[in-house]
């Protein structure tokens, strides 16, 4: 018998000042994976659910800290954080300094 693989619903920040007046939040159902990182998360989300989502990584090591973002109310390496058994909600450190989603200035 197959059984259903597990999803864990993401809770995304989301604002484009150029177009938006004020923030919201888009929700996305991801499989669930307990080796997979945030940014694995954002990954996934961006190639298979909503192109448009914008953040920011690079080295994907933690050595430069440019994809932190708040997990459920803790700042965290989107690189270095696993992904929660748990509903998610990600989002800007500063949301007075975002660019647009969880990219920052």
């Amino acid at each position: 018998m197959m059984t259903k693989a597990k999803t864990v619903k993401i809770k995304v920040f989301r604002f484009d000042p150029s177009v938006d007046q004020k923030p919201y939040y888009d929700e996305f159902n991801v499989p669930y994976d307990k080796d997979e990182t945030i940014l694995g998360v954002l990954h996934y989300i961006r190639e298979n659910c909503d192109s448009s989502l914008a953040y920011r990584d690079s080295c994907e090591t933690g050595c430069c800290a440019i994809c932190s973002v708040r997990i459920n109310g803790r700042v965290g390496l989107a690189c270095k954080v696993k992904m929660l058994e748990e509903n998610m909600v990600l989002e800007p450190v500063k949301k007075d300094k975002v660019l647009r989603d969880l990219a920052m200035i």
